[in-house]
């Protein structure tokens, strides 16, 4: 398994269904996919925007900790 996130192209998204959480960090939506020929449902979490400046290191590092986290669970 490779240790970096796969990223979905963003034409692969279909349509966002729903909020279904937000946290101080981001959103998250339920949405659909296509992926190898097939649509699929998953979770997409987008980023607030920060006040000022670029994205922290320390909050580059925990989302993507927290992508390598989820890809080790069976979604597909």
């Amino acid at each position: 398994m490779s240790s970096e996130p796969a990223l979905l192209p963003a034409s692969a998204l279909r349509s966002l269904e729903k909020c279904i959480g937000r946290g101080g960090f981001a959103q998250v939506y339920l949405c659909t996919v296509l992926k190898d020929g097939n649509v699929h449902s998953a979770a997409l979490k987008i980023l607030r925007p920060l006040r000022a400046g670029p994205v922290p290191k320390v909050v580059e590092r925990l989302f993507l900790s927290e992508a390598k986290s989820c890809m080790e669970l069976n979604h597909w």
